[in-house]
């Protein structure tokens, strides 16, 4: 036979090698160069094929690293290197692949999250990156690993929520400040939502259409609105103190409040003694009553807690004969109580009320975002009235009395400009300082 009538060849056999799927063997001609084909095999979950090695690792499961001869795909094999007759076996190698994850922020106190590969907080090699920036991505992170989120806060407990978009992975944790996240099949995002606190809260980020948000002091929730450029309650305080009204006493601490700390003993509007506050006696009457915190708490949140003035103004208000304006109360860090009435150019409740007319009227747009209810106003003992709604002011009308906001439920009209007895019980709302 003329030599040149046969080819001298060598066999290439393909290992999937942890993939699926097959690939045909080649018998390639000794005298030619040899272009190996580009792998069709399928491959494992969360890798991508990596080239062919000629030593199978049965210890890697894909196999990832070679301890002999590599062979991209669509690598050339030289004429002459495999010699004639004999067989060469290659082994498809993985690439595990790798994700960002994005955090972006939402809600307010979160300074930065940081992303561990280990449990407990993390640095060095154990730490993956940072964000620091709303909407930053920490990229490099392995399949089907688990990683280990941890923010950074301005203050205890106020990381709200953790939330993942799409079906990236599994965001699971015990606690709240430690969730792990570990990556599915494709990039993560992760939104991570600090606790939207009213102390918080600047005039700028509240929104017109309204949201939910909390007191530092006691963690009650309340719906707060922008009306006419203003940060107002749409819901009626329900504050009793920082450690609530348990022992009978409002214990108001000096950084989440609009007043420094304090300590008042509280009593009942109500002479049935309904709540957990000292009895009904005449602490609360006509008489006294510019003197001593009285309290009524509803147990609703529609109507809240009745405060009378003493109470409202944190006990800075006192006597029978006062006509200075509150400058400190039971608000927020950052809220007061609102100034009024509405017939006196920049005032709140006149920006609010949208005009300078007094007198019961019907409701502006202000005053029907700022959700009224009624409920009535506590007086020696009784609640009465209870067609009406009627909310505190800073503003002194004379020296035993105070401006207020009223509604009238069976006409849906308001009223701005009103004057109340400092004894009587009646709503506080709170707006959010400039």
């Amino acid at each position: 036979v003329h030599p040149n009538t046969m080819s001298p060849t060598y066999t290439i056999n393909y290992n999937a090698n942890g993939g699926s799927g097959a690939m045909t063997s080649s018998t390639p001609s000794s005298f030619e160069s040899f272009t190996l084909p580009t792998s069709t095999l399928t491959a494992p979950n969360g890798y991508q094929f990596a080239g062919w090695c000629t030593v199978q690792d049965t210890n890697q499961s894909p196999q990832t690293t070679c301890s002999g001869t590599t062979y991209a795909g669509g690598a050339t094999i030289p004429a002459g290197t495999i010699a004639s007759g004999t067989t060469l076996n290659l082994y498809a190698t993985w690439t595990i692949n790798t994700y960002n994850l994005t955090i972006t922020f939402a809600g307010t106190g979160v300074n930065s999250v940081k992303v561990c590969a280990v449990s407990g907080d993390c640095t060095g090699t154990d730490l993956k990156g940072t964000v620091s920036t709303s909407g930053d991505s920490v990229s490099g992170l392995v399949y089907n690993t688990a990683y280990y989120l941890y923010p950074t806060i301005t203050s205890p407990n106020e990381l709200y929520s953790w939330a993942k978009t799409g079906s990236y992975g599994t965001l699971s944790s015990t606690s709240i400040t430690n969730p792990t996240f570990t990556i599915g099949v494709g990039d993560g995002a992760i939104t991570v939502t600090g606790r939207p606190y009213m102390q918080n809260l600047t005039l700028a980020d509240c929104p017109t259409g309204g949201m939910t948000v909390y007191d530092k002091r006691d963690e009650k929730d309340y719906t707060v609105k922008k009306i006419n450029g203003q940060c107002w309650m749409t819901q009626n305080l329900r504050y009793l103190g920082d450690t609530g009204s348990s022992a009978g006493t409002m214990t108001i601490g000096g950084n989440n409040s609009h007043v420094a700390n304090r300590s008042i003993t509280l009593y009942s509007l109500d002479s049935s003694n309904a709540g957990s506050f000292n009895a009904y006696s005449s602490h609360c009457d006509s008489t006294n009553g510019y003197n001593y915190a009285c309290v009524y708490d509803s147990g609703s949140t529609s109507t809240g807690v009745w405060y009378n003035y003493y109470a409202a103004s944190a006990g800075t208000i006192s006597g029978s004969s006062n006509s200075t304006a509150a400058t400190s109360d039971i608000c927020p860090a950052g809220w007061h109580l609102p100034s009024g009435p509405n017939t006196t150019a920049n005032t709140d409740y006149n920006k609010l009320v949208g005009n300078t007319t007094s007198g019961f009227q019907n409701p502006t747009a202000g005053l029907t975002a700022f959700s009224a209810v009624a409920g009535g106003r506590y007086s020696n003992g009784s609640l009465g009235s209870t067609g009406l709604g009627i909310w505190w002011s800073a503003t002194a009308d004379d020296r035993t009395t105070r401006c207020s906001l009223a509604y009238d439920s069976s006409n849906g009209q308001f009223s701005g400009y009103n004057a109340n007895y400092r004894y009587n019980g009646y709503f506080v709302r709170c707006v959010r300082s400039s």
